[in-house]
């Protein structure tokens, strides 16, 4: 594929951060009451924002329950957001090496921006993004396409130009709306099976694959 902009998204894609959130979710619920959830189950639902992971956790319950949840669960995980996160193998070459073929690199994620930058500057990712776009910077979250086309106008590449590499079926309506050819990590939250039922035409196994597909 020739594609001059790569856009990542984060969790899940370029760092394992299921732990934290998990014990995010579960220190949320036990202050409200709410009995623990396992890990998977967790995991499975991470990809379209918090608010909607929530909702899912937390089938039947109003708004207002969800929005306390929320705040709950952006308290602790801001309080512990890198204790067991790590990024996946092979992410800083890569990124080195797209970088230094001339790709623009850009980063969408659903998570809140300030956490997101924490994040990057915490492994020391961030500078090779040149536009960083969390869930909190644009009116709708993925799987609406408007991050994915705001990346766009702001670097200024056409879809047929621009690459989303991401590990969700959120990340592949994303960029199907936003007509973007999509590269699925099969490392991630959703697990290979279901990305090739979804309709992922490329799966790649680990990051560096990247490089072979991108030219």
């Amino acid at each position: 594929m020739k594609k001059e902009l790569l856009i990542f998204d984060l969790d899940g894609t370029l760092v394992d951060s299921r732990d934290d959130i998990a014990r995010a979710v579960n220190s949320a619920f036990a202050e409200m009451g709410y009995p623990a959830v396992d890990r998977d189950t967790i995991r499975n639902n991470i990809g379209w924002g918090v608010r909607a992971l929530l909702e899912r956790l937390l089938p039947g319950e109003d708004q207002a329950v969800i929005e306390r949840a929320r705040e709950l669960f952006l308290k602790h995980y801001s309080e512990n957001l890198m204790v067991d996160t790590r990024l996946y193998d092979g992410v800083v070459p890569t990124l080195r090496e797209l970088k230094n073929r001339g790709k623009t690199l850009a980063l969408v994620t659903n998570k809140p921006q300030t956490l997101s930058e924490r994040i990057m500057d915490g492994f020391h990712i961030r500078d090779y993004f040149g536009v960083i776009l969390g869930g909190d910077s644009v009116t709708h979250k993925k799987p609406h396409p408007e991050p994915l086309i705001k990346v766009m106008q702001l670097t200024g590449f056409s879809p047929s130009a621009t690459l989303y590499v991401g590990d969700t079926r959120a990340d592949l309506d994303a960029s199907s709306s936003a007509g973007v050819d999509f590269v699925a990590v099969a490392y991630g939250f959703a697990e290979k099976e279901e990305l090739v039922r979804c309709g992922c035409k490329h799966v790649i196994e680990t990051i560096e694959e990247l490089l072979e597909l991108v030219r």
